[in-house]
């Protein structure tokens, strides 16, 4: 997917889940927009950010690659602090996810 910025050459966009459950295209270089906006425009509203979440306690985590909910059982937790990387985004990269937001298990 792709638009046409004003000096008329393609620009990349990529796939984002809104609150209201479709998916919108945002701008590649959403990156420099600020963090409340972002993160609006990233994930569902009811996911909380990736600087907050806890890898010993279980939750659900967004994979912004493949769209899913993930659930995450703390068993991993070692392996999680030891390889994940954050982005500049509010992103966390960890194996082949790139997590954009957790939830409680129970939603609570």
């Amino acid at each position: 997917m792709a638009q046409i910025p004003r000096n008329g050459l393609f620009e990349p966009v990529l796939p984002q889940y809104n609150a209201g459950s479709r998916w919108i295209a945002v701008p590649a270089h959403a990156a420099t927009l600020p963090a409340l906006l972002r993160w609006s425009a990233m994930t569902h509203s009811s996911l909380r950010p990736m600087d907050a979440f806890d890898p010993t306690e279980p939750a659900i985590l967004h994979d912004r690659v493949s769209g899913t909910i993930i659930t995450w059982t703390a068993d991993q937790a070692e392996d999680y602090r030891r390889a994940s990387r954050s982005r500049g985004d509010g992103t966390v990269a960890w194996r082949a996810y790139v997590f954009d937001g957790w939830g409680n298990v129970m939603g609570g």
